[in-house]
């Protein structure tokens, strides 16, 4: 085991993004004439894995481009803690898109499904819509080991800076953004997931909050990283988000000056609760300046 440490702690040193190279390649949504085609390197098409989801998919005999079901498998949804449920109703998959990570070694198969129903998060202002993400091994059989609705905004789908990250040699985690924008203001929820005992586990939640105007330019980016932590189970995650505040330009009335803060916080693997926490405040305050500018 002592001979494992240096091997591991270069990993947890070297910088998300090259961390996240192996994981992050380009991935393109597929859509309902792509679906008998096989997943790379597999016999497995991915209309075999979707049913495993939503188990009369069908492509419509009228449109060889449209893809269409009446009920899914109970699944929950990521912002409420309520008892999973089956999606029914007149079912459209508009598109899919997959992702690789890795959990305890394995090779695992994330596939994020674009669907609109009627009955999807009724009363919320993206109602009619759902965003699916299951992860499945394919090797040595076909084995689904959780899904759930992650959208939570109007636009929802893998962050692309990055969309997955190492964790260690054995494990990625996940990101999933979901989003919209009006009158220069872009709102973001951002959250941060990995595969614990085959079911999804959230490690944070971020709000990010990006405006435009004099005294009001702000972007704010986050960044990932991780260390050794307490436990051998996972290690730490280190969360930072820097907040930038552009200089007001001469058409502003009284224009000031730029400055950036940064926000960050170390999230540890808690043995008992059998999940991610942090003590730190700084997220936290984070949340309270975002607030205030709603």
């Amino acid at each position: 085991m002592k001979r494992l440490w240096p091997a591991k702690l270069l990993l947890l040193l070297l910088p998300i993004n090259i961390l996240a190279q192996g994981n992050n390649q380009q991935s393109k949504p597929l859509y309902a004439s792509d679906l008998s085609s096989t997943v790379s390197g597999t016999k497995t098409t991915y209309i075999e894995l979707i049913k495993k989801i939503i188990p009369d998919l069908q492509i419509d005999p009228n449109d060889a481009d449209a893809a269409i079901a009446h009920r899914t498998v109970p699944f929950k949804h990521l912002s409420e803690n309520t008892p999973a449920a089956a999606l029914e109703g007149d079912i459209k998959l508009d598109s899919v898109e997959p992702h690789w990570i890795k959990s305890e070694g394995r090779r695992v198969l994330l596939l994020e499904l674009d669907l609109s129903a009627e009955q999807a998060n009724q009363g919320t202002n993206y109602e009619g819509e759902a965003n699916v993400v299951a992860a499945f091994t394919i090797e040595p059989s076909i084995k689904l080991l959780d899904v759930m609705d992650m959208k939570t905004d109007r636009f929802t789908g893998f962050w692309e800076k990055p969309s997955v990250f190492a964790l260690d040699p054995q494990n990625d985690a996940f990101l999933m953004n979901s989003s919209h924008s009006n009158a220069g203001e872009n709102y973001s929820d951002l959250t941060v997931l990995f595969l614990n005992h085959d079911r999804f586990e959230t490690i944070t939640n971020i709000f990010l909050f990006d405006t435009q105007g004099c005294d009001a330019t702000f972007t704010q980016t986050p960044s990932f990283s991780v260390q050794p932590g307490r436990t051998r189970r996972y290690p730490n995650v280190v969360v930072t988000v820097k907040v930038r505040k552009e200089a007001d330009g001469p058409e502003c009335d009284h224009p000031k000056r730029g400055y950036v803060n940064v926000y960050r916080a170390v999230y540890q693997w808690n043995v008992i609760k059998r999940e991610y926490r942090t003590a730190s405040k700084q997220l936290a305050a984070l949340d309270r300046f975002n607030q205030k500018r709603l």
